[in-house]
């Protein structure tokens, strides 16, 4: 499991989300409002402090991630199917019932890379499921089996 970031700044984080497709709506003193348009009407209020404070932070990931899993479960399927038919797939698209629109995704190095962050360790591994990617390697190789690290 990947560790948050601990002087993460609210500036850095809103650069981040603009990356995503927020935008700023409003900004007060205190809170910076973003909204997203795409796959559907998201928003998120983020407080201006340098850094942000750990808990603070992972709420606020937590609600952009559950609103962004689309994206991320169909750059995994397409790393799959670049596996089994070994070409380069460079986007992909979605289609949204709701507002029956549909969204085009493209497969950049940040989105391959939260896939990666996201898949879980082999049973071989830690028990726990808490221990970093370098333990598991390590224990994999001990015990002979892959490595897929």
């Amino acid at each position: 499991m990947t560790r948050l970031p601990r002087d993460l700044g609210s500036a850095e984080l809103v650069k981040r989300l603009q990356r995503l497709g927020y935008r700023i709506v409003r900004q007060t003193v205190s809170h910076i409002r973003l909204t997203c348009d795409l796959p559907q009407p998201h928003h998120v209020t983020i407080p201006v402090h340098d850094p942000l404070r750990i808990g603070t932070l992972a709420v606020i990931l937590a609600d952009i991630a559950r609103h962004h899993n689309d994206d991320v479960q169909l750059a995994a399927q397409s790393m799959c199917l670049e596996e089994m038919l070994g070409q380069p797939i460079s986007s992909g698209a979605i289609f949204h019932q709701q507002s029956r629109r549909r969204r085009e995704v493209a497969f950049t190095g940040d989105l391959r890379q939260a896939v990666r962050d996201c898949t879980i360790s082999p049973p071989w591994c830690c028990s726990t499921m808490s221990c970093s990617a370098r333990h598991c390697s390590g224990v994999a190789r001990r015990r002979g089996a892959p490595s897929f690290g």
